[in-house]
């Protein structure tokens, strides 16, 4: 939906699709409303409330998706925790409250999935998000860099993204360091592409010839693992 004035709208795309296509489509078209409405300040209190939910999104993908915290509080590595260790000084970005509501807008737009071990917890996980931004890509190679910036442009709670800027520069330095070093691609991005990878619809590769500033590591849990560039594949799948 888009907003004029005091009255909703829907996104003319919406009004171009099929019934059959609508359900499949509306993730795509709430996540590109919601993080446009985030881009900048307003006095709306729907536009609020929405730049909140894109600003605690970008923080949850800035965990670590390899380890996801397991609930918001009383348990060891709770996103209780882990907020007042990373913004010590604030803004409280999920509570209690909010936290169950964040897992939920995480899925449904996309960048997150229930773990398959506990399914009362969601990772980290832009897989979907980041398959339906690539369809829209007009080359089929790229650069590491250029990969992240593009996705980073159309999903800007991704990695390098004006939304997740603002959230993570206020981390402190000693937490999230993929979120401190542009040459590191974070554990939520690297595990959309290492899930990519194996679906068949992306191929990292390695040249040697590639400038290190074209260069990013991908945080996997053998470690560090460098790519150079993204071949994509099955665009139009």
């Amino acid at each position: 939906m888009q907003q004029y004035g005091d009255r909703l709208a829907a996104f003319p795309e919406l009004g171009a699709l099929e019934c059959s296509q609508i359900e499949v489509r509306l993730p795509r078209l709430i996540r590109r409303g919601l993080l446009a409405t985030a881009r900048g300040p307003s006095d709306s209190g729907v536009e609020s409330q929405g730049r909140d939910l894109a600003r605690a999104l970008a923080w949850f993908l800035a965990q670590d998706a390899w380890d996801p915290p397991p609930a918001f509080e009383r348990v060891q590595g709770s996103a209780e925790n882990r907020q007042a260790r990373q913004l010590p000084g604030g803004p409280q970005l999920v509570n209690s409250t909010k936290w169950p509501s964040l897992c939920r807008w995480a899925v449904f737009l996309g960048l997150g999935a229930p773990d398959p071990i506990d399914p009362r917890r969601v990772v980290p996980d832009p897989t979907a998000a980041v398959r339906e931004e690539l369809q829209a890509a007009d080359r089929d190679t790229c650069s590491a860099r250029e990969f992240v910036e593009f996705l980073a442009a159309r999903c800007p709670v991704l990695d390098g993204g004006s939304i997740r800027v603002t959230v993570t520069e206020l981390v402190v330095q000693s937490e999230l360091p993929w979120e401190h070093d542009d040459a590191v691609i974070s554990p939520s991005l690297s595990m959309a592409i290492v899930r990519l990878e194996h679906e068949g619809m992306l191929v990292p590769e390695r040249r040697a010839d590639t400038p290190v500033i074209e260069r990013r590591s991908l945080v996997v849990p053998e470690g560090m693992s460098t790519m150079d560039y993204i071949r994509l594949r099955n665009l139009a799948a």
